[in-house]
Parts: C-alpha cells; structure tokens; sequence
C-alpha cells in the first residue's frame, strides 16, 4: 500500500502569516514612533523573530500543529493589540505636534446685534449704524465691513470705538444698532459684562482661515532663538499656556490663563517650573500695556515675546491647552487627587479641603481657576495651578495609566497643541526609557501686588497686578540655575 502522504495545516498557515503580519506591524510602527533605543529594537525583533521560528517548527511538527495553531494565534492577537497602543501613541503625538509644520490661523468676526432688538438677519441692517474699531483689528474689522458692505447698495453707516469693551457699550445705549466683532475678545467683554453672550447674537460670521508655514522663530527683542534644540542633551524652556475657551485650541487668539515657563535640563535632571500671574501688567511689543492674560489675544506668539523681554529667556517651544482640552485629559485619567493648602469654595459652588482632593475633570477645572475665594488671590491660584500639573504628572506615571493608556492618547490628540517637532518629543521619550532616571521638579511663583491701571484691550482702568523687581529678578536667577547645571533646592 502506497504511503498516504501528511497534508498541511490551512487554518495553522494562516494563523503563522498573522503571526509574522503582527510581528512585522509591530517593528515598523516601533521604528515610526522612534522612542525606543536601538537596542532595545533590536532585542524586540530577535523576540519576535525568534516567536516566528518557534511557530514554525510546532507547524511542520506532527505533534504540534494544535498548540502551534493556538500559539500562533495568541502571539498574533497580543502584537496586534500592541500595535493599536503604538498607532495611537503615533497619532496623538502627530496631532500634538502639528504646530511644528503649519499653523492654521482663524478669525472669527461677528456682526452682533443685541438679542431682544428685533433684527434677524443682514436685511435688518440697513440704515443702521454700526460700531466698528479704530485701534484694535483694523485689518480684520475692514474686511468684515468689505464683505458687509456688498449686501447693501447703499454705503453703510459706522461709528469708532477704540475698544470692544466701548464698542458694546455703545451696543447697550442704542448708540449703534451692531457691531464688528472679533469672537477672540469675548472673554474681554464679558468681564465688563458678564452675560454678553446671551444678551447679544450673531447675524453673520465671517471666518478667515489660513494656513501658514511656520516661521522659524524671529522678534524684535534681540534674544538670540536656536535653529535645532538638542532636547536631550541641552536645556531648553517651553511655554506652557492655558486657553480660557473651549472646543478647539487656538494658538492665535483667546486670553491665557495659565503661564508657565517650564525649564528643562536634561543633563542634570531638573525642572523648574516658573508661574506668571495671568493679571501681571506687562509690556507688549508695540509699547503699550496690559495684562499678561490679554496678550495672547493677538495671538500666542504675542505672550511669549512679552514673557521673553520679561525674563531675558529665548523660549523654545510653546504647548496650549484649553479648557475642555484639561478637562478631556483628567477625564481620561480617571480623575487626579490634587493637594489643597487650604478650605475653600469655588465660584462654581465646589468646596475643597486643605490636604489631598479626588477630583474629575470639571471638578479640576474649578481648583485650577478660582482666585476671589483664595487668602493669595492670583498668586495663591498660580499655585493650585502647578500642584494640579504635579497631580496629572504623578497619575501618568503611576501604574494605573496602563488602564487609562488608550482614552489619555485620545484626548492628548485633540486637545493640545505644541510646536516641538514629533522627533524632538521621540527623542525624550527615548532618553528616558534609555536612563529611567527621576526628575526634581521644583516650582516659583512671581510676586507682586494688586493695582489699578490702563489696559490696551479694554481701553480703560483694570484690575493688575504689579510685579516686584526682586521677585521677577529671583525667577531669573533659578532659571539660569537650571540652564547652568545646577540643583535647586525645594
């Protein structure tokens, strides 16, 4: 009788393709996100390779092929599960730091009319007169009112204000019947008037949009900026800035309130994190005054030369945050619990208690933005500010961030934003699964005290705070600290 000859195994044939399939993904997508050293890549692909022979040897095995099939199997489903966390990682750190490449710039103008006036669309317009600015946006307001203009045949009627804050005032009093209006400045207006935004609507909005190649970093403050960061072997500062808006983050307009100069030395380990308070009264490029929070209404580019004359410091990179984005990230964390130097209530009506407080996302968000119920006021929030980012810090790098793994790559994909090159994120990433070292992190709070003085935004007297010499000179001196090598003491 002639010898039966062995048939293959299909189902075990394609299993061991999906296993080589998921093993290859897993190399290439490790190669793409370049955050491991070399040689830890080239010990992950002798694993692999040396899985793959394995698989093989228990398919052409006449005793093996059922566990080579389960094997296969398995192998497969935990590489590909794998490569789903590095696909992630990829992309959020992708969209994190698109800003790197191209800045989208949008403006949004509305025409708004007060809500109860009885006009519903352009048509109502005629004959009216309308507020326009005759200091701030000129360029902007002039096209809105072009683009305005060719629903009428007859020339349009407008009056000047030198503020938004006037111009809705001159809204209010029947003064003008609309108004030009950059949506960037609502947060302005609604500390004048705090329910503008339902006591006025939008009969039009122009948007316009354009989409720039980013510039390497020029001013006209005679700081020297370096063309390549060596971000793991030399120190370098990042701008971190919280928008007071919500939905998408913008790095061309919306007030910041959060700003922190994030000083980092790689070499030595350390990092100091410098708070500015939001109401600090500043100097803006063009030599008029106002407060730190309003400069980055005329984009974010605006407060970092404000904070680089301030301390004397190129700033490297920026990363913006906003509102819902902050809440998105402690959200996915499954909440952070936040140390609180003393009882207090929120304007939200949240109470919190001096020591450790569990909080979520909009819980966090009320911690990170009161002020009038602090004793310190500003400067006691620019504190909660930094114990919130030491809380989110301490979360990512506890173990319960491999359950959280997934939704905080998410919510870091869409919610912030950063001008430091995916290499320059890779490379520090790479540094420390290199050397695993910990990190002292050491925080100031400039000081200063309240007063009352003209601001170039809202074209009046404002609320501010005056920053004492000796206190922005103290924030100087830890920074050059940092860049020189040396270790701070907490």
């Amino acid at each position: 009788m002639a010898k039966q000859t062995k048939k293959a195994n299909p189902v075990g044939i394609i299993f061991f393709v999906l296993q080589v399939l998921a093993s290859v993904l897993m190399v290439v997508l490790l190669t793409q996100i370049s955050i491991l050293p070399n040689k830890y890549l080239i010990v992950i692909g002798a694993i692999l390779a040396a899985l793959c022979i394995i698989s093989l040897i228990m398919q052409i095995s006449a005793h093996g092929k059922v566990v080579g099939l389960i094997y296969s199997l398995i192998i497969a489903i935990v590489l590909f599960t794998g490569s789903v966390y590095l696909w992630k990682t990829n992309k959020a750190l992708s969209n994190v730091s698109a800003a790197s490449e191209n800045s989208t710039i949008t403006s949004r103008m509305s025409i708004l009319v007060l809500t109860d006036s009885g006009m519903n669309g352009l048509q109502d317009l005629a004959g009216q007169v309308i507020g326009i600015q005759s200091t701030l946006d000129q360029a902007k307001t002039k096209q809105s009112l072009s683009d305005l203009q060719v629903h009428f045949d007859s020339e349009l009627v407008t009056e000047s204000y030198n503020s938004y804050i006037t111009a809705a005032t001159g809204l209010y009093s029947g003064e003008v019947q609309a108004i030009i209006f950059n949506e960037a400045f609502r947060g302005l207006v609604e500390e004048t008037y705090p329910n503008f935004s339902t006591e006025t609507k939008a009969l039009q909005e122009f948007t316009y949009k354009e989409i720039i190649k980013t510039p390497e970093k020029e001013s006209d403050n005679n700081i020297s900026h370096r063309e390549d960061v060596k971000v793991a072997q030399e120190p370098f500062i990042i701008y971190l800035s919280g928008n007071d808006g919500y939905g998408e983050v913008d790095i061309d307009s919306g007030r910041s309130d959060v700003n922190i100069l994030a000083v980092i030395n790689p070499e030595t380990k350390e990092i100091l994190l410098v708070t500015t308070p939001r109401d600090a009264y500043v100097e803006l490029p063009w030599g008029s005054h106002d407060k730190l929070t309003h400069a980055s209404i005329w984009g974010l580019d605006t407060s970092i030369e404000v904070l680089e004359d301030l301390y004397g410091f190129a700033i490297d990179y920026y990363a913006r945050i906003n509102f819902s984005g902050f809440e998105a990230i402690v959200d996915a964390l499954g909440g952070v619990s936040v140390y609180s130097a003393e009882d207090f209530t929120t304007f939200a009506g949240t109470s919190f208690h001096e020591g450790y407080n569990d909080v979520d996302g909009a819980t966090a968000l009320t911690f990170v933005r009161e002020r009038h119920n602090l004793s310190g006021g500003d400067l006691a929030r620019g504190k909660n500010q930094m114990r919130m980012i030491q809380a989110i810090v301490d979360k990512i790098t506890s173990p319960a961030i491999l359950t959280s793994y997934m939704p905080l790559m998410d919510s870091l994909s869409s919610t912030i934003v950063t001008n430091m090159p995916k290499d320059k994120i890779s490379e520090l990433v790479k540094m420390q699964m290199e050397d695993n070292a910990d990190w002292h992190i050491t925080s100031y709070e400039v000081d200063g005290e309240g007063n009352w003085r003209f601001t170039y935004s809202s074209g009046d007297e404002r609320s501010v705070v005056d920053l004492y010499d000796d206190s922005v000179e103290e924030a100087i001196s830890k920074i050059q600290d940092v860049i020189d090598g040396k270790h701070l003491t907490d």
